[in-house]
C-alpha cells in the first residue's frame, strides 16, 4: 500500500466523532469510567439503554404512573437520571438526550402514548428539571432533545409512521414553545429511508419544527457507514432540509454470535477507525457510538472497566484532531483501508492515522513531503492497535529532513497513529 500526505495542500477541518451512548457510570454502578471519558475527550453523549439502571432517562422510569399529574413534582422520580447526568456533566461533555424508551426484551412501551400532548406535557419538565431548575433540579443548558427511538422498526413502534409524525409534531412545538433556543430533532431511525421520507416531507407540510435528523448504522463493512450517511443526507437534501444537522447517534460493527470476543477485538477496533475516517467526507455532523460503557453488547469496556481494543481508537483520534488541519492524503480505498492526516496551527505537529480492516499485505510505504520543519529536527513516533498492542509506542526515532519515506509492516486489522513533532 502506498500513502502520500503532503504537508502544504491543507483540504479543511478534520471532523471530530468523539461521542458515545451512555456516561460513565457502569450499568452495575460499581465502575466509573470518568477518568477514560475524560482521556478520550468525549464531547457529545447519549443518553440510551440504561439496562440494569432502572431509574434512568427513560419516560416511564421518569414518570412512573402516566395517569398522574404530570405538573406535580412528586410525580416524577429523577435520582438515577439525575446521578448519571452529574457524572456526564462532571466531565464537561455535552449530552443528547433521548425522549423515549430504551430497548425491551419483550417491549411493553412500544406503542404509541394513549395521549400525545400529555406525554410532551411530561417532556417539558423533564426539560425544565434539568435545564431550568423545576422540582429540586439543575441548570445544565443541555441543548439537544431527540424525540423517540426508531420508530420505522416494531421492536420500538407498532404504530404508523403518521402517528409518529403526529407525536413528534406536538413534542416539538411544545418543547420550541417553551424555550426555541433548544434543537429538537429525531426520528433516531434504524435504517428505512422511506420512512424518513414520509418523516420530512410531513414535518414540512405542517411547518412542524425540526433542528437534527438522526440517524442508526451497523455493519460488517465500514464503507457501508459512509454509503448510509449518503443515503440519509440524499433524502434530507431532496425534502429541502440539507442545511439542518445530521446526527447519527448509534452505530457500531455488526457481529456475530461471538459477539463478547469480537467487540474486544482489533477487528473491531479498525472498523471504528476507518469509518471514522470515511465519515470524514460526508455527513454526520456529531456522531456517537453505541456504546461507551461496559455493556457487553458494544460498549468500551469489560465488566472491571479495563479498555476493550476499540477504547483506544478514541484515543488515537483525540491525538488526531488535535492536528485539526486536514492534509492531502492518497492511499485510501472504499475497501476497508483508509488513511487521513493533519497538521496542527502552529506547523509544530504532523500526525498521520491508517487503518487497514481486513487486507493482507507485507505493509505499506509513506511518504510525507513538504514537512514545516525545515530549520530543524523533528521525532518520529509511531503507535499500533493490533491483535498484540494497546496503543502502544513501537517506533521512534529522530530525523532532520524536508520530506521522509518509511516502510512499516501492518497486520490484517490494526490501527496505526504517526506523529512528525519538532523538537
Amino acid at each position: 500500500m502506498k500513502i502520500e500526505v503532503n504537508c502544504v495542500s491543507h483540504v479543511g477541518i478534520i471532523k471530530s466523532f468523539q461521542g458515545v451512548n451512555n456516561g460513565p457510570l457502569s450499568e452495575d454502578g460499581n465502575v466509573d469510567l470518568s477518568k477514560y471519558y475524560q482521556e478520550a475527550g468525549f464531547r457529545y453523549i447519549r443518553l440510551h439503554d440504561f439496562f440494569t439502571l432502572a431509574g434512568a432517562v427513560d419516560i416511564h422510569r421518569v414518570f412512573p404512573n402516566f395517569d398522574a399529574d404530570p405538573l406535580v413534582a412528586e410525580n416524577y422520580n429523577f435520582t438515577e437520571t439525575d446521578k448519571n447526568i452529574q457524572a456526564i456533566i462532571s466531565i464537561g461533555a455535552e449530552i443528547i438526550y433521548r425522549l423515549g424508551y430504551s430497548w425491551e426484551d419483550n417491549p411493553v412501551h412500544n406503542v404509541p402514548p394513549k395521549d400525545n400532548l400529555k406525554w410532551a406535557t411530561i417532556c417539558i419538565q423533564i426539560i425544565k428539571h434539568y435545564n431550568d431548575g423545576w422540582a429540586n433540579g439543575h441548570n445544565y443548558d443541555i441543548e439537544y432533545w431527540e424525540i423517540w427511538n426508531e420508530p420505522d422498526i416494531t421492536q420500538f413502534w407498532t404504530g404508523t409512521a403518521e402517528e409518529y409524525c403526529q407525536l413528534y409534531d406536538i413534542t416539538a412545538k411544545e418543547i420550541k414553545s417553551y424555550n426555541p433556543n433548544l434543537k429538537v430533532g429525531g426520528p433516531a431511525l434504524a435504517w428505512n429511508i422511506t420512512f424518513l421520507d414520509q418523516f420530512l416531507k410531513y414535518c414540512k407540510t405542517n411547518n412542524v419544527p425540526i433542528d437534527f435528523i438522526s440517524w442508526h448504522a451497523y455493519s460488517k463493512e465500514p464503507y457501508d457507514i459512509y454509503f448510509r450517511a449518503e443515503k440519509v443526507h440524499e433524502c434530507m437534501k431532496n425534502n429541502g432540509f440539507s442545511s439542518i444537522e445530521s446526527l447519527l447517534t448509534e452505530w457500531n460493527f455488526q457481529p456475530g454470535e461471538n459477539y463478547e470476543i469480537e467487540f474486544k477485538s482489533s477487528k473491531v477496533a479498525a472498523f471504528i477507525a476507518s469509518t471514522m475516517i470515511y465519515l470524514q467526507d460526508n455527513p454526520p455532523d456529531i456522531a456517537t457510538f453505541y456504546r461507551g460503557d461496559t455493556w457487553p453488547w458494544g460498549g468500551l469496556f469489560d465488566k472491571n472497566g479495563v479498555p476493550h481494543k476499540a477504547y483506544y481508537v478514541f484515543m488515537a483520534f483525540k491525538m488526531l484532531i488535535e492536528t485539526p488541519n486536514r492534509l492531502l492524503c492518497t492511499g485510501s480505498n472504499s475497501k476497508g483501508f483508509a488513511v487521513i492526516a493533519g497538521i496542527s496551527p502552529n506547523n509544530e505537529t504532523v500526525t498521520i492515522l491508517i487503518s487497514n480492516f481486513g487486507f493482507e499485505f507485507n505493509g505499506y510505504n509513506l511518504r510525507i513531503s513538504d514537512l514545516p520543519f525545515e530549520e530543524g529536527r523533528f521525532r518520529l513516533e509511531l503507535y499500533a492497535i493490533d491483535s498484540e498492542e494497546d496503543f502502544d509506542l513501537i517506533k521512534s526515532d529522530v530525523y532532520d529532513t524536508a520530506k521522509l519515506e518509511i516502510e512499516q509492516t501492518m497486520k490484517r486489522y490494526a490501527v496505526h497513529l504517526v506523529r512528525l513533532i519538532r523538537e
